[in-house]
């Protein structure tokens, strides 16, 4: 198996995972392997959700 399929893998469990539970780590974790997948102006264009997705895991991890 290689890499790629291992990050497709743990991006579609945490996707799984987040949708049935809303964790936000899982949707962060899916996020984060999105990310990597992207390229560097589509990570450009993100720059906004990022911020957003960043503050609301700051605000839930201090509640």
């Amino acid at each position: 198996m290689s890499h790629g399929e291992d990050e497709l893998k743990l991006r579609d469990f945490s996707w799984t995972y987040f949708s049935m539970t809303g964790d936000v780590d899982a949707y962060l974790l899916y996020k984060e392997i999105a990310r990597s997948e992207m390229g560097e102006g589509e990570e450009l264009a993100d720059a906004g959700t990022n911020r957003t997705e960043a503050a609301l895991h700051s605000t839930l991890s201090s509640s």
